[in-house]
């Protein structure tokens, strides 16, 4: 068993900076990054099939972009590329401790465009019906409007009911909301929906003001999701599955960058679960891969780095 799983969402060119300190001066390298993307990118190379739906210009940019998905193995045959657009950009910053920081410049990107407008989203997602899974965050959530958003539930309860799963990583970003009280029911609407859901305990904390991981899962039980993975750093994960609570520890890493390290997780689980295997060994298999990336740079690490150590196999099942 094999999934093929589609995911909807925004990927932006990623420029790191890094300051030189016997030189005072700033380096800059050029990447791309989106968590969404990030998703697809590590699923790809863990051997499973997936489109990524999203929005891009024209330019000779955003044709990079997409020669660089393809040649990880991502489909890129249903990607928008809107003529004049150009991708959006953000800056990102690690600390000593290996937290990042970001600077967007998206307001006018081809994937906002794409996924605030009704009728531009029906048209893409027309073709979608057709997957195992479908995959999306809170992030892609924010950048739709009521009347695409009101679409986009539509879509969801009609491909549930064709068989589809839904995963869902609520990766909730405030400045991305008008105000909480909405993101609150909107989440809500979401979640109602999912069967597989990939939270991380500060956003469900934070947006929802629950006081314990096991209030948030209790939460997430009552609205009906089936499987539940809250992710929490460096504590132990949250495993709820029939209703059977189990605490997994995290992998110990020596932390560079955390970026994507949540992405990465959730790759690596639903990759495994796309391949038959169940949910425990699949969040081990997720803690793997997280401790992987958060040891090296960048969002989307060297596939060398990737299955240097011997825990992971290139596009088959990660060992035990």
């Amino acid at each position: 068993m094999n999934y093929r799983m589609c995911v909807l969402g925004e990927c932006m060119l990623e420029v790191s900076a890094a300051t030189l300190e016997q030189k005072s001066e700033v380096s800059a390298g050029l990447s791309f990054g989106g968590d969404t993307l990030n998703v697809a990118a590590y699923y790809a190379r863990l051997g499973g099939a997936v489109d990524y739906l999203t929005a891009l210009g024209d330019d000779g940019l955003s044709t990079w972009l997409v020669d660089r998905w393809t040649e990880e193995g991502v489909g890129c045959h249903q990607i928008v590329q809107e003529p004049g657009g150009v991708p959006g950009l953000y800056l990102i910053q690690v600390d000593d401790a290996g937290e990042r920081s970001f600077i967007y410049w998206r307001d006018n990107s081809p994937a906002k465009r794409l996924l605030s407008s009704a009728t531009a989203l029906t048209q893409l997602l027309s073709h979608a019906n057709g997957y195992d899974m479908f995959y999306l965050s809170g992030i892609t959530l924010s950048l739709m409007t009521e009347s695409s958003r009101e679409m986009f539930f539509s879509f969801v309860s009609d491909f549930r009911a064709g068989g589809g799963l839904i995963a869902f990583d609520g990766n909730y970003r405030p400045s991305q909301w008008p105000d909480k009280p909405q993101a609150r029911l909107i989440y809500e609407h979401m979640y109602r929906n999912v069967d597989i859901a990939l939270s991380t305990a500060g956003d469900e904390c934070l947006l929802f003001e629950d006081q314990k991981v096991n209030n948030a899962a209790k939460r997430l039980q009552t609205w009906g999701v089936q499987e539940i993975v809250i992710k929490d750093g460096n504590n132990d994960c949250l495993l709820v599955v029939g209703g059977n609570a189990t605490s997994m520890p995290a992998l110990q890493a020596n932390v560079i960058d955390t970026t994507a390290a949540g992405d990465s997780f959730n790759a690596a689980y639903l990759a495994s679960r796309a391949k038959g295997i169940d949910c425990r060994d699949s969040v081990n298999d997720g803690h793997r891969l997280a401790a992987i990336v958060i040891g090296h740079r960048g969002a989307i690490i060297p596939r060398s780095a990737m299955f240097a150590t011997g825990d992971l196999n290139d596009g088959n099942t990660i060992t035990a």
